[in-house]
């Protein structure tokens, strides 16, 4: 600035100052004079002040620098703990990581195996419910019952269920097989289980027993369980027809029980039971406790004028076996009901009979003699006390007949009678009972649109 300034003067300084003007001169040379030493003061002034700024810009710059320097090495001497922690901990992370991808990839596999385990097992049983179903048949084309006539038959597409005389078509084929096996095998069982009761529990009571028992148990409990699974109850055959059976096992097991009590106990007791011959009245029954048949001498007679009856929904008739020379001590007592009257005149089996000397003794646990003979010592208390007769307290009651196994031998010809008449019975119940199921069983696989169809499963 001062350099310019000094320019400018120096391109004015001809035109101030006039050539003959000597004051003007010598004020020009002062101002000039002046002029230069102001402009070499402010030259000086400014370098001087030029110098100190660059001379403190320098010291600044460099106590900057300086104190930037130390900065930076305390910046870095913090951040070189905080990274290798932060490094130590990515280190942990990334193994810590690395061990829950594999604990994770594991459970996943183990997972997945299990998974495909438990859909391998279900396709399987679904392949073998598959298997045990039969293939579905094309539904039969629905048969035009207004052409149909009395004497004709259904068709052999047509179902069961709309066949025969149980199904909306007449004419139809009356022996179905379902109808058949409702019918019959019933019947069957409660004939063999009815047959052995009767005849075989004398010997075979328990094991009889025991079979029924666990036959009926083992058929409930199979009803039962199928009966939890619809599913199953409609796909397995035959749950009807065990109901059934199991129904007949009971009925036989009952009828054959009862025909054993009445007929068959007393005929097998006869058969193992000791017969004894010339037997004399006045012997106490104690002697005979083995006795099935007594065969009297021949003096012994039935008394008929002192025979009593005792009237208890039933008149229960007794007489006293005696000799004419026997003492009023009487042990053996004829008995029979609703065959005398109230006082003498009795008829019972073959008391009239001369030829007659034997009984057959009638045992406390026979059925139904069990159930009367308290009756029947009632009646032989008022017999004794009418005739003044003596009646020891263990007395033997018998049925006298003139030919023991002719009676023996009726017992059993009662029981197979009892038995035949149950059997032609229950075969009459079971045929309509066979008919009402499957009735119900049409009916039902019409309201289900032909499941039997479709499925081929029977009930």
């Amino acid at each position: 600035m001062a350099l310019r300034r000094s320019e400018r003067l120096e391109e004015l300084e001809p035109e101030a100052a006039p050539a003959e003007a000597p004051a003007s001169t010598s004020m020009w040379e002062s101002i000039k004079n002046s002029a230069s030493s102001a402009f070499q003061s402010m030259r000086q002034g400014t370098s001087t002040a030029a110098g100190a700024v660059s001379t403190r810009g320098s010291a600044a710059y460099d106590a900057t620098r300086t104190r930037g320097g130390v900065a930076a090495e305390r910046v870095r001497e913090g951040v070189a703990p905080v990274a290798k922690a932060a490094q130590k901990g990515a280190q942990r992370a990334a193994g810590a990581a690395k061990r829950g991808a594999k604990k994770t990839a594991g459970a996943v596999t183990s997972g997945a195996g299990r998974a495909a385990e438990t859909v391998q097992g279900a396709l399987g049983r679904k392949e073998e419910e598959e298997e045990d179903l039969e293939p579905m048949p094309p539904p039969p084309p629905e048969p035009d019952q207004s052409d149909w006539s009395d004497d004709e038959e259904a068709d052999e597409s047509t179902p069961l269920w709309q066949r025969g005389p149980l199904g909306p078509h007449r004419g139809g084929k009356l022996l179905q097989p379902r109808l058949l096996a409702l019918a019959i095998l019933p019947f069957i069982v409660f004939v063999l289980v009815s047959c052995s009761f009767l005849f075989l529990s004398h010997h075979l009571r328990y094991y009889i027993w025991a079979l029924a028992v666990c036959s009926v148990v083992l058929a409930l409990a199979y009803v039962v369980s199928v009966s939890y699974d619809s599913r199953r109850s409609r796909s397995k055959p035959g749950m009807s027809l065990i109901v059934l059976c199991c129904v007949a096992t009971i009925s036989g097991a009952m009828v054959g029980t009862r025909g054993y009590d009445m007929y068959m106990h007393a005929f097998n007791e006869y058969s193992d039971r000791q017969v004894y011959h010339s037997v004399p009245t006045a012997k106490t029954s104690d002697a005979f406790k083995d006795a099935g048949v007594l065969t009297f001498i021949d003096e012994a007679q039935v008394q008929l004028t002192m025979a009593v009856g005792y009237r208890a929904s039933h008149l229960f008739c007794v007489a006293p076996v005696m000799t004419p020379e026997m003492s009023s001590n009487v042990t053996f007592w004829v008995i029979g009901q609703d065959c005398c009257d109230k006082r003498a005149n009795m008829r019972c089996d073959d008391v009239q009979s001369e030829n007659a000397h034997t009984g057959v003794v009638m045992f406390p646990d026979l059925d139904p003699f069990k159930w009367d003979l308290h009756r029947y010592r009632a009646a032989a208390e008022m017999a004794a006390a009418q005739h003044s007769l003596h009646i020891p307290e263990n007395v033997m009651f018998m049925r006298w007949v003139e030919d023991p196994n002719v009676y023996i031998s009726s017992l059993l010809d009662k029981a197979v009678f009892y038995w035949g008449m149950w059997c032609i019975g229950y075969f009459m119940v079971s045929l309509m009972v066979a008919f009402v199921v499957h009735r119900i069983i049409g009916m039902r696989l019409a309201k289900d649109g032909g499941y039997e169809q479709k499925t081929g499963a029977q009930v």
